[in-house]
């Protein structure tokens, strides 16, 4: 009997290749940005009220009083924490220059993410996820300045992990 040789490593890897980058331009088209981000387990809080295929209708409550409160949260943050524009620096540059700036949480990109916990299902894990900002306005004078036309200059991406007992409410 005639032994065949194994295909080797870089050839497998190569054919996988091929195959995916072939199969999932088709699959991405069909998509809509929406079931995009449901695909992989996130979900934009919007007001459609149906929930996705994926979600059991206890998992879809949960994430609708999820997103509730995580709207909640991200106003208070916003209103609190970050401080908006009530703390805003406004500071002379080199240049002769005043450059304004304040921090706030950008609401619109806001995504929520409501899981059962692997420990226990009657437990959910939700994950609130969004971008802080550095806004920026350049003016000659300071008054100008604050009431100008403000632009991100900076983000950084968070996350804030929450649990819940079905119904209990998020912590």
């Amino acid at each position: 009997m005639r032994k065949v040789p194994a295909p080797s490593l870089l050839a497998s890897l190569a054919l996988t290749s091929l195959l995916l980058a072939t199969a999932l331009p088709a699959q991405a088209e069909d998509a809509s940005p929406k079931d995009a981000h449901a695909a992989k387990g996130q979900l934009l809080a919007s007001t459609d009220p149906t929930p996705p295929i994926h979600m059991d209708k206890d998992l879809a409550l949960e994430h609708e009083r999820f997103t509730s409160f995580a709207r909640g949260h991200v106003q208070r943050m916003n209103a609190n924490i970050i401080g908006g524009k009530h703390s805003m620096n406004v500071r002379k540059g080199h240049d002769g220059m005043f450059r304004a700036t304040y921090k706030a949480i950008d609401t619109a990109e806001v995504v929520c993410q409501v899981r059962r916990a692997d420990h226990d299902p009657s437990y959910f894990v939700g994950v609130i996820i969004f971008k802080e900002q550095v806004l920026e306005s350049v003016a000659k004078n300071a008054n100008d300045c604050r009431n100008g036309s403000f632009q991100p200059v900076a983000e950084t991406a968070h996350r804030v992990i929450f649990s819940s007992k079905r119904g209990g409410g998020w912590h």
